[in-house]
């Protein structure tokens, strides 16, 4: 009775253990389902959103140029009322016609000469003045609603300014799409976020949201959110269903544990005396703290004799798995570095270049910092290979590659074979570094150095060789790519080629 007693309690707590695990596996799954399934839903609003959102303002541009485009300005700038009335009522008939289907344009003015000489819709929009319109963000927060300046220009002398009430937007977007209150746009200004439901606009922190991915419109950007209790309630009927599943299988694993222990009690000491037999195989030490002399004390005791020349054995074998990872470790180091490095000249290769340099690139373009780029390449190659043969050749190649190293001995220098003749030379670096002064030395060191190559089996030739190099330095901007640095810089070797090798061009 002692040892069923004991196998009852084992099998009871990993039982319920295991149930435990796999009933909050399976709610957590859920739960993770259903938070995946709303992230994609708040990204493919917000995508719709944005696409809405740019469609309108492109036909409200579109719309509002040909609604002002045959207006005579210039006689609105006149001091002449007479000249000006009935082209001030010709403007406000149709910007009236203009707002009659696009709503959300609440006020415009007209300037001539950065003078005002027209304003429409200053009463619906207190507390404004002429400076909005000139601020350098193109959202602003005005009345507790969120606005859109937007500035056109028909001609060099005149500006015409209006003012979107972004807010109303939103909510009729909301209004016609979304019927959920609980679910809304966020506009990120600076360190301002603005929430805009249908119920209206507020500004408040997000720790009470779930955000889409971030779209960006002009210097704001824009996310699709819903409220985390929303979600919290959707998810309520899962833990629900979870709590009766864990119920039902608690009581399911007493059952069946009462029934096992009963059976596997018959059978201890008939496996007590089995394992004094068999040979030693990988068990740890039991310490054996039970009052009781019963069954279990010969299993332990037996057990523990076989752990101790296990210990031994696992010691040996982690041993030797240590020795043989350390082993294989420094294979793949070696492994790895003879796939970068061009077996010529020591320097690495095309492929450690595809792989480092769009890295070092990407940091260039989100940290502001100047890629300073280059592609070397030798002048009349092929003719030295012709004349003094390939081996000359390879010889001026492992030469350039020693001045190379010589010239760019920086930290932040990077340089490889990228193809043949051909060299790549960049950095990233906070200043443009004077890069161009840096590659015409490097330029004047190859100029004078001489590869001695064997002309035949008894004399030696002193071989010199120029280089032309087309670079490109600049702080690269949200629209480049690393394609483009290398095209533009391929573009100015070829000029340094055309115009006469043995030079340098930088150009923008």
């Amino acid at each position: 009775m002692k040892i069923r007693t004991k196998l009852f309690d084992v099998l009871f707590v990993i039982s319920v253990f295991t149930v435990l695990i796999a009933v909050s596996s399976f709610v957590t799954l859920e739960i993770f389902h259903k938070m995946n399934s709303e992230k994609r839903y708040l990204n493919t609003l917000s995508s719709y959103f944005t696409s809405n959102l740019k469609y309108a303002l492109s036909v409200f541009e579109k719309s509002l140029m040909n609604a002002v485009s045959d207006v005579d300005f210039y006689s609105l700038a006149m001091d002449d009322e007479n000249m000006s009335t009935s082209t001030r009522a010709k403007l406000k008939k149709q910007i009236s016609s203009f707002k009659s289907y696009f709503p959300y344009a609440e006020m415009f003015q007209v300037r001539y000469v950065e003078k005002t000489i027209f304003s429409y819709g200053t009463d619906k929009v207190s507390n404004v003045d002429d400076t909005i319109f000139y601020r350098s963000k193109a959202f602003i927060l005005l009345n507790n609603s969120l606005y859109l300046v937007r500035n056109y220009k028909p001609n060099e002398d005149v500006e015409v300014l209006s003012l979107i009430n972004f807010s109303r937007f939103v909510r009729d977007f909301f209004t016609n799409i979304v019927s959920d209150d609980n679910r809304g746009i966020m506009f990120s200004l600076g360190n301002m976020n603005i929430f805009s439901f249908k119920k209206g606009t507020e500004t408040t922190t997000n720790d009470s949201f779930i955000f889409s991915d971030e779209r960006m419109l002009y210097d704001v950007k824009i996310f699709a959110v819903v409220s985390i209790d929303m979600v919290y309630k959707s998810i309520r009927p899962i833990l629900i269903f979870g709590a009766l599943l864990l119920a039902a299988l608690f009581l399911i694993v007493l059952i069946l544990s009462r029934q096992l222990s009963k059976k596997l009690s018959l059978s201890f000491e008939i496996v007590s005396r089995e394992i004094r037999e068999h040979s030693r195989t990988s068990f740890k030490e039991i310490k054996n703290y039970d009052k009781y002399k019963d069954e279990l004390k010969g299993f332990i005791t037996s057990y523990n004799e076989i752990g101790q020349e296990h210990d031994n054995y696992v010691k040996e074998t982690d041993r030797i798995v240590e020795e043989k990872t350390a082993q294989i470790y420094e294979q793949n180091e070696l492994l790895m570095e003879i796939s970068t490095t061009d077996a010529l000249t020591g320097l690495h290769n095309r492929r450690h270049f595809d792989e480092s340099f769009p890295k070092d690139f990407n940091i260039a373009r989100r940290e502001g910092f100047y890629i300073n780029f280059a592609i070397v390449d030798i002048d009349n190659f092929k003719e030295i290979n012709d004349k003094y043969g390939h081996l000359c050749g390879d010889a001026c190649l492992r030469a350039l590659a020693v001045m190379i190293r010589k010239c760019f001995q920086r930290s932040s220098d990077e340089f490889e074979r990228f193809g043949g003749e051909e060299f790549t030379i960049y950095n990233v670096s906070k200043e443009s570094d004077d890069f161009a002064k840096h590659l015409n030395l490097f330029r004047d060191e190859v100029a004078k150095m001489k590869v001695r190559c064997e002309k035949d089996n008894s004399s030696f030739v002193d071989v010199s060789f120029t280089i032309s190099i087309g670079a490109v330095s600049f702080v690269p901007q949200y629209t480049d790519t690393f394609e483009k640095i290398i095209d533009k810089a391929d573009t100015n070797l070829y000029i340094a080629k055309r115009t006469g090798k043995n030079r340098v061009i930088l150009l923008a």
